[in-house]
């Protein structure tokens, strides 16, 4: 009876301590399932991370890019102004005095409401009219032939972008300021060459659109 009751305390502190190593082998398993969904949460946030960072590089870079062009436009357009009114100037051998440049230079800075008043006024208070040079007929008429014959012989082409190169975010900026595509359809555009960036254009505007990849180390084919 003595022996029974033993071997019955032996067998349940067997069971016991089995019971005991089941639940830390399945304590360690748990864990290290955890430890491998963190690593691979921690993984999907670096590449989330990452495509933020590079999208927001894309926008900054553009955002500047934007204003310098404005800048430099804005520049351009009043250099260009003065240059055009010095050229008129010195071929109608006009002798420009200070006070007639400083008039000339407000002009200039004015927009188009503030010159239509301006004539009127001057029209009213010198009793003068502005009126629109007219071209003769004939030249009028070689003009239209020529325009029209410059129409007939212009070609249609499709603008392919066959090999981004190096610059990918250059070009994906390049595409976006060709198109209307946005930030998204223009990364998506570019990871998926071959691909058409414009269709049934003219010679010209397809050999600008060549140029301006091209410059960016893109490989462009017009067909």
């Amino acid at each position: 009876m003595a022996e029974e009751k033993e071997t019955k305390q032996v067998q349940k502190a067997k069971e016991n301590e089995d019971k005991e190593l089941k639940k830390k082998k399945e304590e360690k398993v748990s864990d290290k399932t955890k430890k491998s969904t963190e690593k691979q949460d921690k993984d999907s946030s670096i590449d989330d991370k990452g495509k933020k960072e590079e999208d927001k590089n894309i926008k900054e870079s553009d955002k500047k890019e934007s204003d310098t062009k404005k800048d430099k436009k804005a520049e351009t357009t009043e250099k260009e102004k003065k240059d055009d009114t010095q050229q008129e100037v010195e071929e109608e051998n006009i002798d420009m005095s200070e006070n007639m440049e400083k008039i000339v230079n407000s002009i200039e800075k004015m927009n188009v409401i503030e010159l239509s008043n301006l004539v009127k006024v001057l029209e009213k208070k010198f009793g003068v009219s502005a009126i629109p040079a007219v071209a003769p007929a004939a030249a009028g008429s070689a003009t239209g032939v020529a325009e029209s014959e410059k129409e007939e012989e212009k070609d249609i082409f499709d603008v392919i972008l066959s090999e981004v190169g190096s610059q990918k975010i250059q070009v994906i900026k390049e595409i976006r300021t060709i198109t209307t595509l946005g930030l998204k359809e223009a990364k998506d555009l570019v990871e998926s060459v071959p691909k058409p960036i414009k269709e049934q254009v003219s010679k010209e505007e397809a050999e600008e659109v060549k140029s301006k990849l091209e410059s960016v180390g893109a490989k462009v084919e017009l067909k």
